[in-house]
């Protein structure tokens, strides 16, 4: 997976962390926000749920954390099952 430093989500530069063991998502109130997501510690699905559950966080960090985390879920699974996976 390529290694980027930096993206922007909804107009908000973010810090990209790919060293995490957990996912995680600074609020973008404020100062320059870092998105913390593990590349290397879970299987491909469970990186690709938690790599869709921040960036929802990082889009639209109102959302409460059981809204992210259903969608995120869904997300996964219908791209998983049309056959999304990750290439190196």
């Amino acid at each position: 997976m390529k290694r980027i430093k930096t993206h922007t989500f909804n107009g908000k530069e973010h810090d990209i962390d790919l060293e995490m063991t957990l996912g995680y998502c600074d609020s973008p109130r404020g100062g320059r926000p870092t998105l913390y997501v593990p590349l290397d510690t879970y299987g491909e699905f469970k990186t690709l749920r938690i790599l869709i559950h921040e960036a929802m966080h990082a889009c639209n960090w109102d959302k409460h954390e059981n809204t992210v985390d259903v969608c995120s879920r869904d997300i996964t699974r219908f791209l998983w099952r049309l056959g999304y996976r990750k290439v190196d």
